[in-house]
């Protein structure tokens, strides 16, 4: 025979410590703010492949006129403003907000939305991808870390 004893009273100590860390995810945004800028950067080397499908070539004419005027910048890239305010956290185009649930990281470039959306006149480039299999689960193992430290914690 097998006789398992639970202490209960360590028990509900750790789980609320998962309860606390549920309630307050701040500690774990700065690195998945460094998960996001590090995706962003291989969505822009890849010109859009890293995930999904590539962005649309230039048009013919522009890419002429790029090729002229540029020193072999990158779609979406011409002036750096765009993937400045993505990569570079003190950007002062660059948004992250965080709070105790939330998450919030992007761009105050206004012509990003045109580029993320596409227009009658300019194919679909959107700079932000949902994140791949491997920045979700570096985003998730993140999370899981710090849980695991908050359950070691427990309530104290």
């Amino acid at each position: 025979m097998i006789k398992a004893d639970v202490d209960a009273t360590r028990l509900i100590q750790k789980l609320d410590g998962i309860s606390l860390g549920l309630r307050d995810l701040t500690p774990v945004w700065d690195k998945i703010h460094e998960v996001f800028i590090a995706f962003v950067k291989r969505v822009f080397a890849s010109e859009g492949g890293y995930v999904g499908e590539a962005w649309a070539p230039l048009s013919p004419g522009y890419a002429r006129w790029k090729a002229r005027h540029t020193a072999d910048k990158g779609i979406l890239q011409l002036r750096g403003r765009l993937y400045g305010s993505l990569i570079e956290s003190q950007h002062p185009d660059h948004v992250f907000r965080d709070g105790p649930s939330f998450m919030e990281v992007g761009t105050r470039v206004p012509y990003a939305k045109f580029h993320q959306t596409g227009t009658r006149r300019m194919p679909r480039r959107p700079p932000i991808k949902p994140f791949s299999k491997t920045e979700g689960e570096a985003a998730a193992d993140i999370v899981l870390a710090y849980m695991l430290e908050m359950t070691r914690r427990g309530s104290r």
